[in-house]
């Protein structure tokens, strides 16, 4: 009996020691789900609050460096509605009442304030024939001959042997390459006229072009005295004229941060077109992974830098969110976006040590797990190929770290594309290779004078009578960033 007893105790004990580890194994799991669900959760909190930064701007607590605090002036009335700028021109309308004495008493009705509504108004273009006439005068006493006259100042006439006014032709030329509007709706539009044809329109833009392109080879020459650039391209149908063909070019793209830009055309996309347009050029050029860039680098005194956006695009087409590693990666370079948006521009000693101390050993990690994700992929599929471009742009990618003034990725660039993917669908293709150099001489100083937010009519209006009257001054004095041209801050 006691024998019994004492195994029937032993099971017991047995079970309890067994359903201790049962229960320590589930306190365990518990704890480790409970740190992962934490982990998840400080993941979704730092994406909800770089999505919100995003949206709405990043709070002033956060980052009080480089920001400065809305004047008056500069918030939203508590009506809802901001006053119209003081730089439009202003036209009064006085109304008054139409009782002009005093029902009850027959007084004259006296003023004693006003209610004032402000509604914009647009008057539309109107076309007018200028003439200039300019006298011609002679001696009739003596012998002289001689007939004095005026020349006709570029002010009038700013292209020789032409009908088109310089307003006009500005406006003209702003509402192609800025507004993207085709030849032939610009010939409807002035159709009223009856003497623009979109083959005289063509003439125009193409001797404007001819004007305007010192300026345009400036903005390249001061572009390749930088230190770091942008470089992207885009290709456009040409149709050549011989054969009424289409064919493909490109227009080729540098960029600063200073918000210069220059534009270039080419019937090639080979390494020789870079090779040219690169010349004399030393420093950091981003740009994508395209072959005609790799002849630049064999030279040291150029390095590449590698674009985050197009490594990021890559992993989303091969669905690397598929799998938790891959989502944990895709996080980390969110993490590493959210980082660089926390700064200012002007920032760059600050920027330069944060990308020194944080954002190298976040991109160590990132292509750390990129590596290891790829032991475990077949190297037909998609998503191995995809690692496998990122992994090669490991090296030109950690490079941004060097230079504070540098990018995490190319979309400014990109974004200067833009205009000129809504302009192919609009005008199709360009008449010949000549409107191509023409489309990226305009496209060069529209580009300039939107980034520096300088009047472009009026830049364009006061460039073409200089140079017009004097080909040989210096062209410093007439660039978009010149003081005289600049906004008013």
């Amino acid at each position: 009996m006691f024998s019994m007893n004492t195994q029937r105790e032993k099971e017991l004990l047995d079970r309890i020691a067994a359903l201790e580890a049962r229960v320590e194994s589930l306190l365990s799991r518990i704890s480790d789900i409970e740190k992962d669900f934490e982990a998840k959760l400080q993941k979704k909190d730092l994406e909800i609050e770089r999505l919100r930064k995003i949206a709405f701007g990043s709070k002033s607590e956060k980052r009080s460096v480089g920001l400065k605090p809305k004047t008056k002036s500069e918030t939203i009335s508590p009506k809802g509605k901001n006053p119209l700028p003081d730089t439009f021109d202003e036209e009064l309308i006085e109304v008054f009442p139409k009782e002009t004495e005093c029902p009850k008493c027959g007084t004259p009705l006296e003023t004693i304030g006003y209610d004032d509504t402000e509604v914009l108004e647009v008057i539309p273009e109107r076309t007018i024939r200028k003439r200039v006439r300019r006298y011609k005068k002679k001696c009739r006493v003596c012998g002289n001959n001689k007939i004095y006259q005026s020349k006709l100042d570029p002010e009038h006439q700013p292209l020789s042997k032409s009908r088109v006014g310089l307003s006009f032709l500005c406006s003209l030329v702003v509402k192609k390459f800025r507004y993207h509007l085709p030849l032939y709706r610009l010939e409807q539009i002035y159709n009223q006229i009856g003497i623009i044809s979109r083959q005289r329109l063509s003439d125009w833009f193409l001797e404007a072009s001819r004007i305007l392109e010192p300026i345009s080879r400036n903005i390249h020459k001061s572009l390749i005295s930088e230190s770091y650039l942008q470089g992207d391209e885009t290709f456009v149908k040409v149709r050549n004229p011989k054969d009424n063909k289409i064919r493909i070019g490109y227009l080729w793209c540098l960029r600063h941060v200073s918000g210069k830009v220059y534009f270039d055309y080419s019937p090639s996309r080979s390494s020789e077109v870079a090779s040219r347009l690169y010349d004399n050029f030393s420093g950091y050029l981003q740009s994508d992974a395209l072959a005609s860039y790799n002849d630049l680098f064999l030279n040291s005194d150029r390095h590449r830098i590698a674009c985050m956006a197009h490594i990021r695009r890559k992993l989303l087409e091969g669905k690397i969110e598929s799998s938790e590693d891959g989502k944990e990666i895709m996080q980390l370079i969110s993490t590493l976006y959210f980082k660089e948006d926390c700064w200012s521009e002007d920032e760059l000693d600050v920027i330069q040590k944060y990308r020194e101390e944080e954002a190298l050993p976040l991109l160590d990690e990132i292509f750390s797990k990129l590596k290891v994700l790829q032991l475990g992929l077949m190297p037909q599929s998609q998503l191995y190929k995809a690692i496998e471009y990122a992994l090669n742009q490991e090296v030109p990618m950690k490079r941004y770290v060097e230079l504070g003034i540098a990018k995490l990725d190319n979309n400014p660039i990109e974004r200067e594309m833009k205009p000129i993917a809504v302009g192919k669908k609009n005008y199709l293709f360009f008449g010949s290779n000549a409107g191509g150099k023409a489309a990226a001489i305009f496209y060069s100083i529209i580009g300039t004078c939107r980034n520096l937010k300088v009047d472009t009519e009026h830049y364009l209006r006061t460039v073409i009578v200089e140079l017009r009257r004097n080909p040989d001054q210096d062209l410093d004095l007439l660039m978009p960033w010149s003081q005289r041209f600049l906004p008013i801050s």
